[in-house]
């Protein structure tokens, strides 16, 4: 059985019928598969690409109105996300480059003839017509092409770091104190995040009113004749630095956002802790309110940062006053149940763990 699909798929890969599998002939099939996959998906990604915030509108609407459904799906993200979502991200990249550079290094390493499986007859066709019995040879030089091009190291790395990132996702997940803390620190982020575009705002006119008045004439006029006075009589003048005033306004900036993000933390925490589902509840409902408020300021081409978390903050309300009318579960519109049937299965095989694990 196995020397038959072992001849069946070298005589698939055996573009010119020589018997042998080359790794220009591997590569050709990769390439018309890619190929094959683009045209599949290209109308896709372009109507996705000229949709794009009509889109993010409608998973907006679906995260604001009917998140409670993927409460677990959520929380898994967010933790993935703020756990090793960029180590992963880069991982995934260098595993892209260490495939490159293997793929390299095992060509060069093959044989004169370049061949990776080679078809050996082991008898003759018979008179029915069936096929002969064919059997598959890998070449010694195929081997220690793969010993020397492949590194263990790098590649146990990306994955372990992928599979870290899985494991606290998981963890998260099924764990009710990780949940909590996770979901503590999401919630606490959102608000610390609509709190500090407020206070941008408020900073960035008092900023403004600083430097008109800094950089008024009357001001440097009478700065000049006071330094002129003071050369006169002997006296060291010590100038106004404009940027030592900016720079202190900068850090009194910094530390201000610092001590909102803690206190908002801490206040999510306390909120997660106490109310779990809740706070799942809100989390996923401002979730999707800020993004339906980015897809609408962006389709209208406007910018302001507070009044876009503002609107995100009452569309979130909505979402959560839509919930509690429906005790957390508001059921899914039929047209959205075949598409978020995957989300679906998922919800349910993570709940599924969070009760075996609590009973």
């Amino acid at each position: 059985m196995l020397n038959r699909v072992g001849s069946w798929f070298v005589k698939k890969l055996d573009k010119d019928g020589d018997g042998k599998v080359t790794i220009d002939e591997v590569e050709e099939m990769v390439e018309d598969a890619n190929n094959r996959i683009r045209k599949t998906i290209a109308p896709v990604q372009g109507f996705l690409q000229k949709y794009r915030w009509t889109a993010e509108l409608g998973v907006g609407y679906v995260g604001c109105f009917y998140g409670g459904n993927f409460s677990h799906c959520f929380l898994c993200a967010s933790a993935f996300q703020s756990a090793e979502g960029q180590a992963v991200v880069k991982n995934l990249k260098e595993l892209q480059q260490i495939t490159r550079e293997s793929t390299k290094r095992f060509t060069d390493s093959l044989g004169a003839d370049g061949a990776i499986l080679v078809a050996a007859s082991s008898g003759s066709a018979s008179n029915d017509g069936s096929p002969s019995d064919d059997s598959v040879e890998i070449p010694s030089s195929t081997f220690m092409a793969i010993l020397t091009s492949v590194e263990p190291d790098r590649i146990s790395k990306c994955v372990r770091s992928c599979y870290t990132g899985l494991l606290v996702a998981l963890c998260s997940a099924i764990n009710d104190n990780a949940a909590k803390l996770g979901l503590g620190l999401t919630l606490g982020d959102r608000i610390a995040t609509f709190l500090i575009s407020i206070a941008d705002r408020f900073m960035s006119e008092a900023e403004e009113k600083i430097a008109l008045e800094d950089g008024s004439a009357a001001i440097e006029d009478n700065a000049n004749d006071a330094n002129a006075d003071d050369s006169k009589e002997g006296k060291a003048v010590v100038p106004f630095n404009k940027k030592k005033g900016k720079k202190s306004q900068t850090q009194a900036l910094a530390w201000t956002k610092l001590a909102i993000r803690g206190c908002a933390s801490s206040l999510g925490v306390y909120i997660s802790w106490k109310l779990k589902d809740m706070a799942a509840t809100w989390s996923t409902c401002h979730w999707g309110g800020c993004k339906i408020a980015t897809s609408f300021f962006e389709l209208m081409a406007h910018e302001d940062a507070a009044l876009q978390e503002m609107l995100g903050f009452g569309i979130g309300g909505l979402g959560f006053a839509y919930h509690l009318r429906h005790f957390n579960g508001p059921e899914l519109p039929t047209v959205l149940k075949p598409i978020l049937m995957p989300f679906t299965f998922l919800e349910a095989f993570l709940r599924g763990i969070t009760l075996a694990n609590n009973s």
